[in-house]
């Protein structure tokens, strides 16, 4: 079965992508920040990551270059989501629009 680990603040969105993850079959954790997120990867191996771009204690940014220096996280591919602010500009995403997501996988 697939995990993946979610680091969101906003419960809603945490909801939403727990739902649309048991109805494909994946797993979903959930960490309140990115520090237990962290705690979480030593006990429990992912798949994936997603997570916001800005979290209380670092950025997504700061939190991929982590889990990149990390033995066991080196190869889970980190998705960070845009802030709803960056979203709240975009009035009804049309077809063919796409949200923001930044991802980097290795090989």
């Amino acid at each position: 079965m697939t995990i993946v680990l979610t680091i969101m603040a906003d419960p809603v969105r945490t909801a939403m992508y727990d739902a649309l993850a048991r109805r494909a079959g994946v797993q979903l954790i959930s960490a309140e920040g990115a520090l237990h997120a962290l705690t979480q990867l030593e006990r429990t191996p992912v798949d994936a990551i997603i997570c916001d771009a800005h979290m209380d204690e670092m950025s997504g940014e700061e939190f991929r270059a982590v889990t990149e220096q990390e033995e066991h996280t080196s190869a889970v591919p980190v998705f960070i989501l845009p802030d709803s602010e960056a979203l709240s500009g975009q009035q009804g995403l049309g077809a063919g629009r796409q949200l923001g997501c930044e991802v980097q996988v290795h090989d």
